[in-house]
């Protein structure tokens, strides 16, 4: 997600992943909901890196984390 902002000159160096997220969503012009989506899977992440019970269940970040994926894989925001 980062590599896509930066190569668009969306984003500042050390720029917070809400941020990149935020401009990048808007410069795609993806959905809300697809944004909200996208928010969700960075979410899980934070609860991997800094338990904070972001989500009622790790099931349930999980799913976040593959809708997430699904949706960067769908709007072609992958470097595969």
């Amino acid at each position: 997600v980062r590599m896509h902002a930066n190569n668009n000159q969306l984003i500042e160096p050390r720029e917070k992943l809400v941020s990149v997220i935020d401009k990048l969503s808007e410069f795609k012009k993806l959905t809300s909901e697809e944004k909200y989506k996208l928010h969700q899977g960075r979410r899980f992440i934070n609860m991997i890196k800094h338990f904070k019970n972001q989500f009622p269940s790790w099931e349930a970040g999980i799913d976040a984390m593959v809708t997430a994926y699904s949706l960067l894989k769908e709007k072609n925001l992958t470097i595969i």
